[in-house]
C-alpha cells in the first residue's frame, strides 16, 4: 500500500510499504532543519535532523631532513637511538596527532628492529616493527602512527627511535641515514619526509 502525496501543478511523491510490512510508526521532526543535516532514528520511530560529523584538521606540518648521518647502538632493546626529530607546534589539548612519512636510509646488514615515535612526554607503546633485508643500498622505512591523549599544547620534539628486536645488539634499520652518492654512485642524496595532521576529534 502506498501514500502518494500530488504536487499543486504536476507530478507527485509516493511513500511505499513493503508487502509485508512489520507495524512501524516513523515520527518526523517539527523542522525543515539545515542544510546538509540528515534524518536520525532513536531506534523506537522518532526521527530528528542531526549533523554529519567527521575530524576536524586545524593544522598541518611537512617537514623533511636531507642530512646524511651514521646511525650506531651500543646498547640491546631498552636503549632507543633516535634516528630523527623535530618540533612541531600542537594547537589544541584535545586534538589528535597523526603522522605519516618515510625515512630513507642504507644499510648491509639485515634483520628486524622496532621503530617508536615520541612527542613531548608521550611515547608511542610498541612502535611499529620493520624488517629490513641486505640487498641492494638504499632503504625506505614507513612512518605511520597516531598520538592521541596528549593534551600539552605548544612546540614539543616528536622523535623517530630504533631499539633492538629481541636483545639483538648492533640490529639496526639503517648504518647511514639519508644516504647519497659517497654512499653508493647511483644514489643522489636521499631526502625523509614527514606530515603531520592535527585532527579535532
Amino acid at each position: 500500500m502506498a501514500l502518494r502525496l500530488n504536487g499543486q501543478t504536476s507530478g507527485y511523491v509516493e511513500l511505499d510499504a513493503p508487502a509485508t510490512a512489520a507495524s512501524n510508526t516513523l515520527t518526523l521532526p517539527n523542522g525543515n532543519g539545515s542544510s546538509g543535516q540528515y534524518l536520525q532514528t532513536d531506534g523506537s520511530g522518532v526521527l530528528s535532523w542531526q549533523t554529519i560529523t567527521t575530524g576536524n584538521v586545524i593544522n598541518s606540518a611537512l617537514f623533511t631532513n636531507s642530512t646524511r648521518g651514521s646511525v650506531t647502538e651500543t646498547a640491546a632493546d631498552t636503549n632507543r637511538v633516535t634516528l630523527w626529530s623535530f618540533s612541531y607546534n600542537k594547537q589544541s589539548s584535545t586534538s589528535n596527532l597523526y603522522v605519516f612519512g618515510t625515512m630513507h636510509g642504507h644499510t648491509s646488514d639485515s634483520g628486524d628492529i622496532g621503530l617508536e615515535t615520541s612527542y613531548g612526554t608521550t611515547t608511542v607503546a610498541g612502535g611499529w616493527g620493520y624488517t629490513f633485508d641486505s640487498s641492494g643500498t638504499s632503504k625506505i622505512a614507513p612512518i605511520g602512527v597516531g598520538i592521541t591523549g596528549h593534551t600539552t599544547t605548544g612546540s614539543q620534539t616528536l622523535s623517530f627511535l630504533f631499539f633492538a628486536a629481541n636483545s639483538a645488539v648492533g640490529n639496526r634499520p639503517f648504518v647511514i641515514f639519508n644516504p647519497n652518492s659517497s654512499d653508493d654512485t647511483r644514489l643522489n642524496q636521499t631526502q625523509s619526509h614527514a606530515i603531520v595532521l592535527e585532527v579535532e576529534p
